[in-house]
């Protein structure tokens, strides 16, 4: 039995990348020393458009660079494999990709030069022979915001909750997408009911959620009912809306019309339920009903900092889905999309990185005239980046910060600076593969300054 075993994990094949020739062979080495075959490859693009051929076991990547990481995290995640990855870098900790951990395990080496904990972790994980296998992918909200961190954060109670959501934001923010994670999140045991308020006869529809919901084929899972676009509810629907949430919500387990896995009302609107409340447009007790938990996405341009994110992910799921070879944006077109101000958010760059992806370059977008426009209209340097940075909707100020209300205009705009700032020395990290010497250099300020506002802003 043990000599199988060890026939398996011989069998198994372990993707490795790094720059360096010698990095490589040394990697070569400990790996076939734990009894595993690896193969090495000098580019990232290389090394991932394998995965599907190779089915890794294991994926060992050498570098400092954040975003390097982030493109090998999400090739194995979209690719639809459990593969573990062991990262090796003197710089870069796996709580900086912690949003992910769960999905895809990863696993830092910092002293792998030492070779003892290398070894011990390629053996370790080499045992977990099921760890390349493919299975269904889990979506992923992505960013690099505050404002996504926060919600990303949240998530996991939210998930556990049964009460209802209402997801506020602009067209194109995400909203359908979060609705989906957190019903992927709640558990195995359930399913979802989506009723497209825009679309169609919506008392139909409405009517087909209820018999749904009351179906005895699903009553022992978690039935999740989706309310797309609430916001499109003429006033005269609304209340058989409010009855249907009274009624199931009043319904108890143990009646045989009840689902037992239970009920959760899920809400998204492009539109701010409370002005249309104002407005006289939407009822006050069915606004209630839905905003237990309230969700607020936040447009693309107020969230630059998910950009660069958004972008390699959406490049490599639109390569994967069109079986193209991977394709890394330049800085150059990093920068244009950077300061480009995103009318159509997160779904207007999904839409330009996917004809990226099919064309295989990125004229797509230098063709674009008014993306074209903007950049040129703008100056591209590092510490300019602030001047792109809108800032809210003075109705938007509470949804950026909570405490508002009990804040003074100075503390109001000290924090905004605070979280320019932050964003800028990220940036400045970011574009020099997170040397922090050289972002000291390019941000005009001391090595001492920059790393004390590192951990002051707890950057990671």
């Amino acid at each position: 039995m043990e000599k199988n075993n060890q026939m398996s994990i011989a069998s198994s094949i372990i993707s490795v990348y790094s720059e360096s020739p010698g990095e490589r062979d040394y990697l070569r080495n400990k790996v076939s020393a734990c009894g595993l075959n690896a193969i090495c490859f000098e580019t990232e693009n290389t090394c991932i458009d394998n995965f599907k051929a190779i089915k890794p076991k294991m994926v060992i990547v050498h570098t400092d660079s954040v975003e390097c990481v982030w493109r090998f995290l999400f090739s194995i995640h979209l690719e639809g494999f459990r593969s573990p990855l062991i990262l090796l870098s003197e710089h870069l900790k796996p709580e900086r990709f912690s949003r992910i951990g769960q999905a895809i395990p990863i696993h830092a080496v910092p002293n792998h030069h030492q070779g003892v904990r290398l070894a011990e972790k390629i053996t370790e994980l080499g045992s977990n022979l099921s760890a390349g296998e493919k299975e269904d992918t889990m979506p992923l909200f992505v960013g690099e915001s505050e404002a996504t961190r926060q919600i990303i954060s949240r998530l996991p109670n939210i998930a556990r909750s049964r009460d209802s959501v209402l997801i506020v934001g602009e067209k194109g923010t995400g909203k359908e997408l979060l609705s989906r994670i957190i019903v992927e999140a709640s558990g195995s045991n359930k399913r979802l009911v989506k009723v497209d308020c825009g679309a169609l006869e919506p008392r139909v529809l409405v009517n087909g959620a209820i018999q749904d919901i009351l179906s005895r084929e699903h009553n022992s899972e978690l039935t999740t009912v989706l309310f797309d676009k609430i916001h499109l509810i003429p006033l005269d629907l609304q209340s058989d809306l409010l009855l249907l949430v009274d009624e199931t919500q009043r319904l108890e387990v143990g009646e045989s019309k009840a689902p037992r896995g239970g009920v959760r009302f899920i809400a998204t609107s492009e539109k701010r339920i409370d002005a249309l409340v104002q407005k006289g447009t939407f009822r006050k007790d069915l606004y209630y009903r839905l905003n237990v938990i309230a969700l607020f996405l936040t447009p693309l341009r107020h969230r630059k900092a998910d950009i660069s994110q958004l972008t390699d992910f959406f490049v490599i799921d639109a390569c994967v889905k069109n079986n193209k070879s991977i394709l890394i944006p330049s800085q150059k077109t990093r920068e244009m999309l950077f300061i480009y101000h995103w009318p159509g958010n997160a779904d207007e760059l999904y839409n330009y990185m996917r004809r990226v992806a099919i064309e295989g370059n990125e004229s797509c977008i230098w063709k674009n005239h008014s993306m074209y426009k903007t950049v040129k209209n703008s100056n591209t340097h590092l510490l300019n980046a602030a001047s792109v940075e809108e800032l809210p909707k003075p109705y938007e100020i509470k949804d950026f910060i909570p405490t508002a209300k009990s804040l003074s205009l100075r503390s109001i705009c000290d924090e905004f600076v605070s979280r320019t700032e932050r964003r800028l020395m990220r940036r400045a990290l970011e574009s020099t593969n997170w040397n922090r010497k050289k972002a000291a250099e390019l941000l005009n300020i001391s090595y001492k300054s920059m790393l004390n506002k590192i951990k002051a802003y707890d950057i990671i």
